[in-house]
């Protein structure tokens, strides 16, 4: 089923070529609107091209991967889409720093699950209020801030909430080896 799922998605917004110059010309099958809802793979195994992209909070690396599928195939239409576009949608100001399903937490049976780490997310959070970034040049650093040692200009609730998941990471990765010693 994914193989056909995959095929219908790079008909709409996957490259063609020429038959015959083997040149990448525009889709003539992409669509003026659509709207693709898509897991993970879309960001790194799948060379589609769109124009604005709606993605939950993810680490900075993985936004940036995703930033990688707008307008990436500069020879396809726009439709009025001049200025490729990724909103992130963010926690509300309520609960400031509740990323949901998306966080890595202890489960009953004491095995960790989610898809990211709270750390990581509260660190690329810290760096979204910028609001825009100049690709490529800001590359290293948007990914420098978020995993390196360098601390971050933030609130104290932030600062707060940061150096807790960082610390919660630090002993999660002490129970692995831990455990990974004594099996």
């Amino acid at each position: 089923r994914r193989d056909a799922i995959e095929k219908e998605i790079f008909q709409c917004f996957g490259t063609v070529r020429d038959p015959e110059t083997k040149q990448v010309i525009p889709n003539p099958k992409r669509p003026q609107k659509a709207i693709l809802v898509a897991t993970q793979v879309v960001e790194q195994s799948l060379d589609v091209c769109f124009d604005v992209m709606m993605s939950d909070l993810a680490p900075i690396d993985l936004l940036l991967q995703r930033l990688g599928r707008l307008h990436r195939h500069a020879i396809n239409p726009r439709f009025g889409h001049e200025t490729p576009v990724l909103h992130v949608l963010l926690p509300t100001p309520k609960e400031p720093f509740d990323f949901g399903r998306i966080e890595l937490k202890r489960g009953k049976d004491g095995e960790w699950r989610g898809v990211y780490d709270r750390a990581t997310l509260l660190r690329t959070l810290a760096l979204l209020p910028r609001g825009y970034f100049e690709l490529p040049n800001d590359f290293r650093e948007l990914i420098e801030s978020v995993y390196g040692e360098a601390e971050l200009e933030v609130d104290d609730e932030l600062a707060s909430e940061i150096a807790t998941a960082e610390e919660a990471r630090l002993q999660r990765t002490k129970d692995f080896e831990t455990r990974a010693k004594t099996h």
